[in-house]
């Protein structure tokens, strides 16, 4: 089958491009052809712009920042060359990069058999550039082309939210055209629930879903005797940099940040994404603030430590809950030292995994 995945944008983030590859290849592994369709934002504002060059600045005035003021990222450009040859080695040659809607449109020439949408935040107001790109809206009324979803996100949007803004009723009149609906959190099957009046799939990030076997055993690093800090720069608060920094030190343990800039870090890494798995596989503990450096850290069966926030409480809880390890969450900075000395035990885990990969395995075979 021909098929057309519609991601969540493209961007210098290890989370963003292995949950890209883990879909893309589970689909290509499956016999499909697929063609990867990466909806960029168009060039910003000059307000955009000068809004991104103040909040640089003030990551470098008070979170140690090194990255470029002009370019917004946690490295400059001249550091983005793994990400990139990443990119450019095992994505770039089925993407089509496009930043309007017109572009898409061009897309039924193609005639592609499916679109799955998803994952991550794809249905996120805030996080992409047309939120009715995302539900496909651009492919005329009349194609019979099937239309389904993988994993995807609403975030932390409520319905209230799609009801407030007024854009709860087009959300429903696109959604209810679409074949089958697989999200990723029950936040997001609720709202499904409100707008369409049943429940939808509920599956897994991709990178949990997707065998790395034969990339982790290529991409092996020997570091040794480190924590993992992994956390959006500038997120955390200078009380929380003092506490991990201390806690570092007191277990004779090296910072390493991966992905993103710390200046707490003993060592800043950006990397081939398939190198990730290997530096949390090794690290004796991982610390992190994010949704995929939770995945990462149970995949790889890593003792680690969640600081949830109000801004992903819904989509950290719910991976949390969903596979046994709500007790990881850190309500308090003393439950890191506390969590690093607690033995996890993955078993649970990895069986609810396993039988998520089936769930995944099936749905696609049902629906594609």
């Amino acid at each position: 089958m021909k098929i057309a995945l519609i991601i969540f944008p493209l961007h210098p983030s290890h989370g963003c491009i292995l949950q890209t590859y883990a879909l893309y290849y589970t689909l290509k592994k499956k016999g499909h052809d697929v063609t990867i369709v990466n909806r960029q934002w168009a060039a910003p504002s000059l307000l955009g712009y000068l809004k991104r060059i103040g909040k640089n600045m003030y990551l470098r005035l008070f979170h140690g920042y090194k990255g470029a003021i002009f370019y917004e990222g946690a490295y400059p450009k001249s550091n983005m060359v793994e990400l990139n040859a990443f990119i450019e080695k095992y994505l770039k040659a089925d993407t089509i990069t496009v930043y309007n809607e017109r572009a898409l449109k061009e897309l039924s020439h193609i005639h592609f058999d499916a679109y799955i949408v998803g994952s991550d935040q794809t249905w996120r107001p805030k996080y992409v550039p047309n939120i009715y790109n995302y539900y496909l809206n651009f492919i005329p009324s009349g194609n019979k082309v099937k239309r389904i979803s993988y994993a995807a996100s609403f975030g932390s949007t409520r319905y209230e939210d799609l009801v407030d803004t007024g854009i709860a009723h087009e959300i429903k009149t696109m959604l209810s055209r679409f074949a089958a609906i697989s999200v990723r959190d029950e936040n997001s099957a609720h709202i499904v629930r409100q707008l369409l009046g049943y429940s939808p799939e509920v599956h897994m990030d991709p990178v949990l879903m997707y065998d790395f076997t034969q990339e982790i055993a290529e991409y092996t690093t020997y570091e040794r005797d480190y924590i993992i800090l992994y956390a959006y720069t500038g997120r955390l608060s200078r009380e929380e940099e003092n506490y991990i920094k201390k806690f570092a030190k007191r277990h004779n343990k090296r910072i390493i940040c991966v992905g993103h800039y710390s200046n707490i870090a003993d060592k800043n890494i950006i990397c081939n994404p398939l190198y990730v798995f290997s530096y949390f596989k090794n690290a004796d503990y991982v610390i992190t603030d994010t949704f995929h450096g939770t995945v990462f850290s149970i995949k790889m069966n890593t003792k680690f430590c969640t600081l949830v926030r109000d801004s992903n409480r819904n989509k950290l809880e719910a991976l949390l809950n969903k596979l046994d390890k709500l007790e990881r969450k850190v309500e308090k900075l003393e439950d890191i030292e506390r969590l690093y000395n607690t033995e996890v035990d993955f078993y649970k885990t990895n069986q609810i995994i396993e039988q998520e990969r089936k769930k995944t395995t099936l749905y696609l075979k049902e629906n594609i």
